[in-house]
């Protein structure tokens, strides 16, 4: 999560300033873009890790 965390700041001090101006705007779009996607990336793994349960206790269902 600290990489897409640093990456979101970074986005964010830029966006004050910035956000619909070229080439920095469109740059501190696509920081958001990746900070956001590497944010959902560290959630997936850790909800997973934590939802996960032995496939015995799973009951079956018809």
């Amino acid at each position: 999560m600290l990489p897409g965390a640093v990456v979101l700041l970074a986005a964010c001090w830029s966006f004050i300033d910035s956000h619909i101006f070229w080439p920095r705007g469109v740059l501190t779009m696509l920081g958001f873009a990746l900070a956001f996607a590497l944010l959902t990336a560290a959630y997936g793994r850790v909800s997973s890790a934590r939802t996960s349960t032995p496939p015995s206790s799973v009951p079956a269902t018809r």
